[in-house]
């Protein structure tokens, strides 16, 4: 105390940031070392000092030397609790090196703004200051240098409190810091049947506490957890919690009778005890359990389904309802043979789910049902699935050769026409048998034979006779949705020329529309149909050569996606009749024989004739044509509505 009679005023303004812990004869012993004698000044001026320093002497005795705020916010810890030469600092290098660990408690969401100082001039920190992230730690490196042999202060300043850590440069250790006990905490304080944290679970409850450690104790606290109540369990018996943090508890199996739930913890924290209230009265009348699974009706195209080769799998979510008073034990089963549960049977809680994979779904109509315990009525969930029949590869023909003429070697000639053999055969890998026919776009071609039917690798001659010296094409067609096969035909020779006066013009214009006028349906069943239209042209013919009329379309096609065709040789002309309604009235000497396919594509190919007027002074005057088409719908084709654009050109070259 002698030192403190000599009060000087060199560092009596340190004595406030001494911890609390530390006895007072290390207080007033620090203190008193860091003043500097004042016998130099006078008795006034002395007295006055003495009353300053008594004044920090009571500052470093009184407790809370080192200020914690109450906060949620982050909270700085340092370690150790002091330092000392030789001690925990070890010497050289012309000073003592000390480490110290700054952590974060990780009871916030908060990033922490650190940094160090010192009382002591020399001092070092390395690092000085940073950010510590919530349950992060540092190390930092202390240089005390020689000159700085003396108590002293270590500073470490957080966002919401201010650490202080004692030098001493005297080989003995600092004494150990007298920490304060913890503080435990518990919410609520009180719970019943009604509390929004319990719920009941069939003849007990569960309610849900949160046990925590007040932010301004100084140590980890270790707590245990009891009832007065028989059959209660705890999802944490016991537990250790640092300042500020805060742990989660469940309490299960409380029965319909008043106890205590009582919350321990270690050096010296007070127990704290929450209260169970419950009478029978209380009690709500028993419901059954209510449970749900997602999504109700499944099919191939469903966001939790998918395709697995020939079979599916679909997911579905089974829950019960959080208003439930008991837990619910299910199973699984299914009408439909090959079926699998990922999860044939479990127990779901109230406000709790499960995940189901069914797998091995085969592709017909069923149900998935899902039974319940407890009075819940059984939930099912369908499943819709068509089986798509597979579309059948269409036969292939092939033409040999491609094109003719009168100089090829598979044709002889008379005095006026030609005839030429080819050779028609299916492809062998075709999947079926097909039925042909054959036209020409020349008048007076005749075929030998006219049709038939090939089987895969089956082939056919083909004698064409009456072939004219003009050029056109022959044309093979399946009528079973096989492709349009031509052989093109070339011959030089005079040609009608067209004079003024021609004209042919259709009923709506330049084009027919299947859907619009003339239209036609046709009932699907399985089984090849044919459905017939007509459509109606004016001719007018005021020449007196012949002429022919020329027909093709677009491919019949549905209007929407997905975009369905028939078959390029699905329809065929197969009657045509003319009216005069004006004029000289000679009728026409029409030489087409029919049936005649109309060729079909997208775009339209190349046009054939389907009507004609030979000779002179034949076809002259105004006529209404009548058109029959017959269109083949396959027993495959499917359902919708099919159109195509019709085009027809008359032409004056020739019959």
């Amino acid at each position: 105390m002698q030192c403190c009679r000599w009060c000087g005023i060199e560092s009596c303004d340190h004595a406030f940031v001494y911890r609390e812990s530390l006895p007072t004869y290390a207080r007033l012993r620090l203190l008193c070392e860091r003043m500097t004698p004042a016998r130099r000044y006078g008795w006034p001026f002395r007295w006055l000092l003495s009353l300053a320093c008594l004044i920090f002497i009571g500052a470093a005795l009184l407790p809370g030397s080192e200020v914690v705020f109450a906060s949620t916010s982050a909270i700085l810890r340092v370690s150790p609790t002091g330092f000392w030469a030789g001690g925990n600092c070890t010497g050289g290098g012309g000073g003592w090196t000390c480490m110290a660990t700054v952590r974060e408690t990780g009871s916030s969401q908060d990033s922490l703004n650190w940094s160090a100082s010192s009382s002591l001039g020399g001092v070092s920190f390395t690092p000085s200051g940073g950010t510590l992230s919530p349950g992060e730690s540092s190390m930092v490196t202390i240089f005390v240098p020689s000159s700085d042999c003396s108590y002293g202060i270590f500073t470490f300043t957080g966002q919401t409190n201010t650490v202080h850590r004692v030098w001493s440069c005297q080989a003995a250790p600092l004494p150990p810091p007298q920490l304060s006990q913890p503080k435990l905490r518990v919410s609520p304080g009180s719970l019943d049947p009604t509390s929004a944290r319990c719920s009941r679970t069939g003849d007990t409850y569960q309610c849900a506490v949160a046990v925590r450690e007040t932010a301004t104790s100084q140590q980890d606290v270790n707590w245990t957890a009891s009832s007065s109540l028989n059959g209660v369990s705890f999802s944490q018996v016991n537990g250790q919690l640092s300042p500020g943090s805060t742990t989660r508890v469940i309490i299960a199996g409380i029965p319909c009778q008043n106890g205590t739930f009582t919350f321990a913890g270690s050096g010296g924290a007070s127990p704290v005890t929450v209260w169970w209230s419950c009478t029978p009265s209380q009690l709500p009348p028993s419901q059954p359990p209510v449970l749900t699974v997602k999504p109700g009706s499944l099919d191939p195209t469903s966001a939790r389904c998918s395709s697995t080769g020939s079979t599916y799998q679909c997911t579905v979510l089974l829950a019960e309802t959080s208003s439930s008073q008991g837990n619910a034990n299910w199973t699984a089963s299914s009408n439909l043979n090959g079926v699998n549960f990922s999860l044939a049977s479990g127990e779901l809680s109230p406000g709790n789910s499960t995940r189901e994979i069914i797998t091995g779904i085969p592709c017909q109509q069923g149900t998935f049902t899902f039974a319940w315990s407890g009075g819940a009525s059984p939930v099912s969930v369908l499943w819709s699935c068509k089986p798509s029949l597979p579309v059948p590869t269409a036969p292939t023909l092939k033409v040999s050769p491609s094109s003719l003429d009168a100089s090829s070697g598979q044709c002889t000639s008379t005095a006026r026409t030609h005839q030429c053999q080819i050779t028609l055969a299916e492809t062998s890998s075709s999947q079926s048998s097909a039925n042909w026919t054959a036209s020409s776009s020349l008048s007076g071609v005749t075929f030998s034979p006219a049709s038939g039917r090939l089987s895969p690798g089956g082939s056919v001659t083909v004698t064409i006779a009456s072939i004219p010296c003009q050029s056109g094409s022959f044309t093979f067609a399946g009528v079973e949705g096989t492709m349009l096969e031509r052989v093109a035909w070339s011959c030089s020779g005079s040609s009608a020329s067209l004079t003024n006066g021609n004209s042919l013009s259709l009923a709506n214009r330049d084009s027919l529309s299947f859907t619009s006028q003339p239209t036609g349906a046709v009932t699907l069943n399985g089984s090849d149909q044919i459905v017939s239209y007509t459509f109606t042209f004016t001719l007018n013919n005021a020449t007196t050569q012949g002429w022919h009329v020329v027909i093709t379309s677009t491919q019949l096609t549905t209007g929407s996606a997905p975009y369905y065709t028939l078959p390029t040789t699905a329809s065929s002309v197969t009657d045509v009749t003319a009216v005069c309604q004006s004029g000289s009235c000679n009728a026409p000497q029409n030489q087409i024989t029919y049936p005649v396919v109309v060729p079909a594509g997208n775009p339209a190919p190349s046009p054939v004739t389907f009507y004609n007027s030979a000779g002179n002074n034949t076809g002259t005057g105004t006529f209404i044509v009548t058109a029959t088409i017959q269109v083949v719908v396959p027993g495959n084709a499917y359902a919708g509505t099919y159109s195509s654009t019709i085009t027809v050109t008359m032409a004056t070259d020739g019959p």
